[in-house]
């Protein structure tokens, strides 16, 4: 015999078409009743009810009546997702676009090292997904940031289609795709200056990092932050055998560029399942379980184990391991390695910074991974910073003026020098730099101090308290020791 309380219910059963999107259920007052991903199965009384579709930025409603005495027929939810990478399920997927991009990752059209590879591919994200794209803005540079290759050069594309794309066999290590100035910068005079702005990219040896970027042509510039990173076999190059394996990734991206990040165990197991296929599944996935209240650490482990013998080395696996160990006060350090390339994903660079004030400064110093945290721009989810390409005596004379509005700067620095042990790499401090946006930051933190406590309270500083300024420990040691020469 049913209870009173079936009698009186029905069964709302929700099933998405594309992957595992966020579906909820609230009643008539917009309390939430119910959360799944890919599906929702929920039992309610009769009455008025709203779902709603969330994949990355993309959203959607509808309004449903229950009724226990009438079938309430399955709900089949069919939104497409905005994405960068031509997989199954996305908004702006265009088959034009899918094939040429895994034939040109089969078959890269330049070398320039051995044992890794990297391919840019542009497409058209709106419209028809047709209009002509041009790789002219983009450029390639090295781990010592100097430029190897103008992406506009000889690229593999078809303006008809809407696709241009870059597959270089590299030597393995860290690169910068530097994106040609776009009218932000700072202002000089009344002018305003235009800074180019690099972005982290990771090759790891015997794998292809996979970066599809979206070309806006309404707006007609190149989508940075929406970019998307795969990381495939160069055998097998870029496939979509697995769509939602690939949605997932694209999935927790989205999350990652809005700020909400929750991951359930059913698209959890889809990133987790595919890392051996795609080290970027396993890392971002490593990410998604960090964000959780409880925290399955033994599995965390199992990930970051089998993600280091795949991609050893790789930053983001590094920053991964410390920030595990963190979260649990975890205060050993074997096996870390000094890191002298920022990870790839904002969230693992910022937590590395943060790193180094624990671990004896873990980034190396005057290394990029130091010196680009000073420009480093929240550009979440991709780590980019700007490069510096300003008159030094522009801001010799900013920071000089900064300088003279903070009497008491050289006695809060003369409290705090005696802590600093500098290497011989050092020496270069013998000629001040006041353009170097660390020092800038460093004299903006004191100038903030000074104006809202007192004279007292910043004699007691000490090198600890500027970890506040989410700079490295060298680069703020360098900045004192440089406001200190003057």
């Amino acid at each position: 015999m049913s209870s009173s309380a079936e009698k009186y219910e029905a069964e709302v059963n929700v099933v998405s078409e594309n992957g595992p999107i966020r579906i909820e259920l609230f009643d008539h007052k917009f309390k939430r009743l119910a959360i799944g991903f890919g599906e929702l199965h929920q039992r309610v009384p009769e009455g008025l009810y709203i779902l709603r579709y969330t994949a990355g930025t993309a959203q959607s409603e509808e309004r449903i009546s229950v009724d226990p005495r009438e079938t309430l027929s399955p709900i089949t939810v069919d939104l497409p997702f905005p994405s960068s990478a031509p997989v199954t399920g996305g908004s702006t997927t265009h088959e034009f676009h899918h094939y040429p991009a895994s034939a040109l990752s089969r078959q890269p059209n330049k070398q320039l090292g051995m044992g890794g590879f990297l391919m840019i591919f542009v497409r058209t994200i709106d419209s028809d997904g047709r209009t002509p794209v041009s790789l002219d803005s983009l450029s390639l540079w090295d781990s010592q940031l100097r430029r190897i290759l103008n992406l506009g050069d000889q690229p593999v594309q078809n303006t008809a289609e809407g696709w241009a794309g870059q597959c270089i066999q590299l030597s393995p290590g860290g690169y910068a795709l530097q994106w040609s100035p776009v009218g932000t910068g700072s202002k000089m005079g009344g002018a305003t200056e235009v800074l180019p702005i690099n972005q982290s990219l990771w090759v790891a040896k015997d794998w292809m990092t996979v970066v599809f970027l979206g070309y806006n042509s309404a707006r007609g510039q190149l989508e940075r932050q929406s970019a998307s990173i795969h990381m495939v076999r160069p055998e097998m190059g870029f496939n979509d055998f697995e769509p939602k394996v690939n949605q997932a990734l694209e999935l927790v991206l989205g999350g990652l560029r809005t700020g909400n990040l929750v991951v359930p165990d059913n698209l959890l197991d889809l990133l987790l399942y595919g890392k051996f296929q795609n080290p970027m599944l396993g890392i971002v996935g490593a990410h998604a379980m960090l964000q959780r209240h409880q925290k399955d650490w033994s599995l965390f482990d199992i990930v970051l184990d089998t993600l280091e013998k795949l991609v050893p080395g790789d930053p983001d696996v590094i920053a991964l391991r410390l920030l595990g160990r963190h979260l649990r006060n975890d205060t050993s350090c074997t096996g870390i390695r000094y890191l002298c390339w920022p990870p790839m994903l904002y969230t693992g660079y910022r937590a590395l910074i943060a790193h180094d004030w624990v671990e004896n400064d873990i980034i190396k110093d005057g290394s990029i991974a130091e010196i680009s945290a000073a420009s480093l721009l929240p550009e979440s989810p991709w780590t980019c910073w700007l490069e510096k390409k300003t008159s030094s005596s522009f801001f010799h004379d900013l920071t000089r003026r900064m300088i003279t509005q903070i009497p008491s700067s050289r006695r809060v620095l003369q409290g705090i020098i005696n802590e600093l042990v500098l290497p011989d790499s050092f020496d270069f401090l013998k000629v001040p730099d006041l353009s170097d946006p660390a020092v800038q930051r460093v004299i903006r933190y004191i100038s903030d101090l000074q104006n809202t406590g007192d004279a007292g309270e910043l004699s007691k500083l000490s090198l600890n308290d500027f970890r506040q300024t989410g700079l490295p420990v060298a680069s703020v040691k360098k900045a004192i020791h440089t406001l200190f020469s003057l």
